[in-house]
């Protein structure tokens, strides 16, 4: 036996060492999409002689784990999954949306795993109820409606709907009317929460069948769709949680108390009775004027007299105006402090055809909505108290006459709504005006974020 000296075996500080803890750290790993198609996908996961798969194939059913050095196949639940994807860092891009955004965000795959085994969800994933193959990388479920928001959860709690609705997309003979009714999917599940599936699929089915060219707002109709009605009956919220600051103070009571609606009326009067009145391309604009309309009359008679106005643009008018002469005035002194923080607002460009202004007083705001035919008059307590600031676009030519009204969050800076005459869109000239005075004055879009994006792209 060679004999070592116990100096040779002493460290000096010149030798290399590297602990495993170190090699790992080295190699992080590789992740490596295989598969593509459709709504099958496979990643693969290599780190040093270790190779992994992942293999979703939602057009079987099937989801594991597979190791490819021993062949052992684990089926794919929370442990697996986590180990898959430790060391990601949320890099893996498949540019497949459901996919991305499931295993971008960790909180999201609790989700997955509770719904890829599903009935509904293979189905679905196979019929291109919803674009699976969208080529964005980045999908944003949140503010694209269009390609439902949040996809996979409004059908994980509309399972049985969302067949009906692939089937009225099949029956459809026009490409537009299938593209409608694929984007009316929110809007169908907050008829299905409100009244129950039986009256949701009539619901399609009349749609279907009016005069109504457009697809339902999704989030204005969760927002008025009461929850809580009874069976026979839909209700309009006093209250909401998106649109709590167009209708705050509605219910003295505060509790969001109901406008009780029967379903065959509610259908008349949203599907039928906004083409009468030519809006028929603009329902979103005619719910949100039939909100207002709902909520004047509470505020000037104590009740409302009229669930359905036969002419609503005229009875908004009306009811506008009456709104403005009851209400009481402003403490002069508490208007001085908001006036302050809306003349911040204000923007004048030389070469502009536009600026921005805003209220010196209550009456300024009630000639506002005598023009505009809003409540803006309700507004003003909320104003004064500087819970929401207010913002007039006028045109330069014109200052004195009234254009678009804004609402801006007082802390967030961001815009709320903006609305032309009758609660109608703003066009696109006022809509890239707005977008610099956004700039200018460091203000968020906020509901014109996603106009302001598909001007600009």
């Amino acid at each position: 036996m060679d004999a070592i000296n116990i100096s040779e075996l002493v460290l000096t500080g010149s030798e290399t060492t590297r602990p495993q803890a170190a090699r790992k750290k080295n190699n992080p790993p590789v992740y490596e999409v295989v598969v593509n198609s459709g709504a099958d996908v496979a990643i693969r996961r290599t780190q040093g002689r270790s190779r992994r798969l992942l293999v979703m194939l939602v057009s079987q059913g099937q989801y594991y784990v597979k190791n490819e050095g021993t062949g052992e196949v684990r089926e794919l639940d929370e442990k697996t999954l986590a180990s898959f994807m430790s060391g990601s860092g949320g890099s893996i891009t498949v540019n497949n949306q459901w996919l991305d955004e499931l295993l971008a965000e960790k909180g999201e795959r609790d989700f997955l795993l509770r719904v890829m085994n599903t009935e509904w969800f293979s189905e679905t994933a196979k019929s291109g109820i919803w674009n699976m193959g969208d080529a964005r990388p980045r999908f944003s479920w949140e503010r694209d409606v269009c390609d439902f928001a949040t996809p996979m959860k409004l059908i994980a709690n509309h399972g049985a709907l969302a067949k009906t609705v692939k089937e009225s997309i099949d029956d459809a003979d026009e490409g537009a009317l299938k593209c409608r009714i694929k984007k009316s999917f929110p809007a169908f599940c907050a008829v299905e929460n409100a009244y129950g599936l039986d009256r949701a699929r009539l619901f399609i089915k009349r749609y279907i069948e009016s005069g109504v060219e457009v697809a339902l707002d999704g989030d204005v109709m969760g927002a008025i769709l009461n929850t809580s009605a009874e069976s026979d009956t839909i209700g309009i919220y006093r209250h909401s949680t998106r649109y709590s600051t167009n209708i705050n103070g509605f219910g003295r009571d505060g509790r969001g108390t109901p406008i009780v609606f029967s379903f065959d009326k509610f259908c008349d009067y949203l599907l039928c009775q906004s083409c009468r009145e030519g809006f028929a391309r603009e329902i979103r604009e005619w719910l949100i004027t039939w909100r207002d309309a709902l909520v004047l009359q509470y505020r000037c008679f104590d009740k409302v007299t009229d669930k359905y106005p036969e002419n609503l643009l005229s009875a908004h008018m009306r009811l506008s105006t009456t709104s403005q002469s009851l209400k009481q005035k402003i403490d002069e002194k508490l208007w001085a402090g908001a006036t302050s923080a809306m003349e911040a607002l204000d923007w004048k460009p030389d070469s502009e055809r536009y600026l921005i202004s805003h209220p010196t007083c209550p009456d300024d705001m009630r000639r506002e909505a005598a023009s505009q035919s809003n409540c803006l008059a309700s507004y003003i307590d909320a104003a004064a108290k500087g819970r929401t600031l207010i913002a007039f676009l006028r045109r330069a030519s014109d200052p004195e006459s009234s254009f678009v009204t804004i609402e801006v969050s007082p802390e967030e800076k961001r815009i709320i709504q903006a609305k032309a005459r009758f609660n109608r869109e703003v066009n696109d000239d006022a809509l890239a005006f707005i977008g610099k005075w956004c700039v200018a004055r460091s203000i968020k879009p906020g509901c014109l974020r996603d106009r302001l994006a598909a001007m600009s792209a």
